[in-house]
Order: C-alpha cells, then sequence, then structure tokens
C-alpha cells in the first residue's frame, strides 16, 4: 500500500510538473512570436506562462506531498507491531484488544467513563 501511494505521488508529481513545463513553454513561445509586433500581448503571454507554470508546479508538489505522507502513513501502520494483530495495521481501530470495548461501533478505552451521552459505565469482562 505504501508502495503505491509512493508512486501514485511520484507519477501525479511528474504529470504535473511536465504539464506545467509544457504550457509555460507554449506560452513563452507564444510571447516571443508577440514580441516582434504587439510588446503587451508578448508580456501578457509571458507573465501567463510563468502563471500556469507556477500553478502547476504547486499543484503537484502538493498532491505528490499528499501522496508521500499517505504512503509514509502506511510504511508506518506496518511497521506496529503485528503479533497479536495479524490482519489489521491499525489494530486499536479495527480490532478491540485488551481493556478495549466497542461502544456504538467504536472501539473504547475502558478506563475513558461513561459514554457520553450518559450510559452508565459497564465492566469490562
Amino acid at each position: 500500500m505504501a508502495t503505491a501511494f509512493f508512486l501514485a505521488g511520484a507519477f501525479l508529481a511528474t504529470a504535473f510538473f511536465l504539464a506545467g513545463a509544457f504550457l509555460a513553454t507554449a506560452f513563452f513561445l507564444a510571447g516571443a512570436f508577440f514580441l516582434a509586433g504587439a510588446f503587451f500581448l508578448a508580456g501578457a503571454f509571458f507573465l501567463a506562462g510563468a502563471f500556469l507554470a507556477t500553478a502547476f508546479f504547486l499543484a503537484g508538489a502538493f498532491l505528490a506531498t499528499v501522496f508521500f505522507l499517505a504512503g509514509a502513513f502506511f510504511l508506518l501502520s506496518a511497521a506496529i507491531d503485528l503479533s497479536d494483530y495479524p490482519f489489521s495495521p491499525l489494530p486499536e481501530l479495527f480490532q478491540p484488544g485488551p481493556g478495549v470495548r466497542a461502544c456504538c461501533g467504536v472501539p473504547h478505552r475502558a478506563s475513558a467513563g461513561a459514554h457520553r451521552i450518559g450510559r452508565q459505565r459497564q465492566p469490562v469482562g
């Protein structure tokens, strides 16, 4: 799972960086074409190319960061000691262990006290 997220982040970052570079090149070339006659159009195309390149580079960096962090999360969750929980990367969320009871489908620690809507505390056993 971590490898999939790392690869997806790298792919999305590469795709957005290449799209940004392509758009910047296209707009810069269009600006250079207009440079011969209409200076205001050349400046507009240069600015548009720089803006689009920056936007796509930032989007690629953001998506890469999100996917890399998701990959790191799965990598760290796989590093949890799974000797008691062989099938779950997040044992405390999905498989209640000692001292944990499920209340309304959500695991709670037994020492957490009464339920927040006023249900009395019940002994674990």
